[in-house]
């Protein structure tokens, strides 16, 4: 399956679904270009964008400049021992255009799995707070009918962080993502490089 992109298709997507997600005023990354640069951008840039995207996407590879981020620790708690590290959360920067190729996948990303319809964290319409909702509703239908409820919950810190890739991307493969999609993110996931910034 291949998810190569006409240029009507993506001029439709550019101006209907990326430009709406890109956020004004935010911190720019290593290649210190705004998002504004292409909210506001002539037509002929999303031409330009085509070309390369549709060319990362039939090679599976990306410049090494798509992969920089900068990573910024921010303090959760000032009043707290600074020079703990526990007391930071990390916001990643990456450049805007790698953002909207960001995007442009995103949307090709379609899967089949009857897991997602449970997936409530980073899925639109959806929220963990929605879950927490559902899970308080349930409780209280058993309880107000005398029945016990018993709950069990597992903590997942930094399961992120933990995530074998290898497996990812074969899940991807599995779930019938286009190879070219899963092909490009291999590379760029692999050859990630990221700075600092204290």
């Amino acid at each position: 399956m291949s998810v190569y992109i006409t240029a009507r298709a993506f001029y439709q997507q550019a101006f209907t679904t990326i430009l709406p997600k890109l956020k004004h005023n935010m911190a720019t990354g290593p290649d210190k270009i705004a998002t504004e640069a292409f909210i506001y951008g002539p037509p002929r840039l999303f031409a330009h964008l085509n070309i390369i995207f549709s060319w990362f996407l039939k090679v599976g590879a990306l410049p090494a400049k798509f992969a920089e981020s900068t990573i910024l620790p921010l303090v959760k708690v000032k009043c707290r021992d600074l020079s703990d590290v526990e007391n930071y959360r990390a916001i990643m920067i990456s450049n805007a255009i790698t953002k909207v190729l960001e995007f442009v996948v995103l949307d090709k990303l379609t899967s089949s799995s009857y897991v997602d319809e449970y997936q409530f964290g980073f899925k639109a319409k959806h929220s963990t707070g929605l879950c927490t909702n559902v899970l308080k509703r349930k409780i209280d239908y058993y309880t107000a009918r005398g029945s016990y409820v018993f709950c069990s919950f597992v903590d997942f810190s930094k399961a992120f962080d933990r995530v074998n890739y290898w497996k990812l991307f074969n899940k991807l493969l599995d779930d019938n993502v286009a190879c070219d999609v899963v092909k490009l993110l291999l590379f760029w996931y692999s050859n990630q490089s990221v700075s600092v910034r204290w």
